[in-house]
This record gives C-alpha cells, structure tokens and sequence, in this order.
C-alpha cells in the first residue's frame, strides 16, 4: 500500500500531466485536501513539498500552490528519473 503522500502527489501529478490542472491555476487550499484524503496537515505538506521538488507547483509560505509552466522532470529513484507524458515526444531535450 501507497503512503497516503505519495498518493497524493500522484493524484495531482496525474491532473497537472492530464491538463485538467493548468499553468498558473491553484491547488485547492491544505484544508480541504486534508478532507478530502482524510489526512494530517503534514501529510499534505509533504505532498505538496514532493510536488515542488517536481516542478510542478510552486510555493510560497502563506501562499497559495501554482501550477508551474516550466518543464518538470519526474524523480523515480536514485538517479533516475522520466519526463511528464506531455514532453515526452518534445526531441530537442538531449
């Protein structure tokens, strides 16, 4: 079984990925994805942190979370790591 932050990152990677999330739209606020998954404030933030890290969101304290329109790399592991599906047919990446 997932840990509850890693399925939530996987839920909003997948939305921003799918555009049903786009650049420069928010992130429902850290209460109501506390309700939603039912999940502690921390659990949250680390969700959102991992996100962040991504590049899929960007963050600032006290503020809301932004979709990001800069390209995003996906960290699998130690050293590995994918492109989004949407860049994954761009060519000139390396």
């Amino acid at each position: 079984m997932k840990s509850k932050y890693k399925q939530i990152f996987e839920h909003y990677s997948s939305l921003i990925e799918g555009e049903k999330l786009r650049p420069g739209e928010s992130l429902p606020p850290e209460r109501e994805i506390m309700e939603e998954f039912g999940v502690s404030r921390d659990t949250v933030r680390k969700a959102m942190q991992l996100l962040e890290q991504n590049k899929y969101i960007s963050k600032k304290r006290g503020r809301e979370s932004i979709v990001r329109a800069e390209g995003r790399l996906i960290f699998l592991s130690r050293g590995s790591y994918r492109l989004p599906r949407w860049r994954d047919s761009f060519s000139g990446i390396m």
